[in-house]
């Protein structure tokens, strides 16, 4: 019985993988640009694209109300800045990390 538990564990864990890596390493910067494309793709999936219209005063849906719909709007469009340019900052800052710790033969598991 002990055996078929063993054999039903993950060999990898991925909550365990995502905690011990270290947030300002490559690995970590590309995890948190594709958080915030993850998060992004989600909202946009569900249509809260259409919630933006509140910036020219316009309310897509009436039943949905004004302050429901600002509050949808504002949080798509942090998800659409933070997607457009933060990620993309992320993604150059790890391929430059990566570069130099490689240059200069720095182990990542050192800092």
């Amino acid at each position: 019985m002990k055996d078929i538990e063993e054999s039903l564990k993950p060999k990898f864990n991925v909550v365990k993988w995502f905690a011990a890596t270290p947030m300002f390493s490559p690995a970590g910067l590309i995890i948190c640009a594709l958080f915030i494309a993850g998060f992004y793709g989600l909202l946009n999936l569900f249509g809260l694209r259409v919630y933006t219209g509140i910036l020219s005063g316009t309310f897509p849906v009436p039943a949905t109300g004004k302050q429901l719909s600002a509050f949808y709007g504002f949080f798509y469009l942090i998800s659409y800045f933070g997607f457009v340019f933060i990620s993309p900052v992320l993604i150059i800052t790890a391929t430059i990390q990566t570069i130099l710790y490689s240059i200069l033969k720095i182990s990542i598991k050192k800092i």
